[in-house]
């Protein structure tokens, strides 16, 4: 079935009113990992994410607010310039490195998340 295959997404929002943003917010955090304020990596397939866009559709008003949705390659290569946002990414093995890593922040928390998931 077409869209079965998750893959990484780079989700962006710019939304206007603070009740809307905050809804918004919340809703993209349930599946995505804050890279900076209003900037999520997902790992997710079409379906999942068009069933998130559907959604977060019905929260905007599109004429005030703005969603954008970037396919990430596979392998990208990253680079980081002045404090790093919201958190540093580091990536530490897991008990099983084949199968999991956790990805480590500059503020203490960590997320445990598959290695392909992490090497963004």
């Amino acid at each position: 079935m077409k869209g079965d295959k998750a893959v990484n997404w780079l989700l962006c929002y710019d939304i206007a009113d603070p009740k809307r943003l905050q809804k918004i917010h919340n809703r993209v955090s349930r599946q995505g990992l804050m890279v900076q304020y209003s900037v999520y990596y997902l790992h997710a397939s079409e379906v999942q994410l068009e069933e998130l866009l559907g959604g977060l559709k019905q929260l905007i008003q599109p004429g005030e607010d703005d969603i954008r949705v970037y396919p990430v390659p596979e392998n990208p290569a990253a680079r980081m310039e002045g404090h790093g946002g919201i958190a540093r990414p580091l990536l530490a093995g897991g008990d099983n490195d084949a199968d999991a890593g956790w990805l480590l922040f500059g503020d203490g928390g960590a997320v445990s998340v598959r290695q392909e998931e992490a090497s963004i």
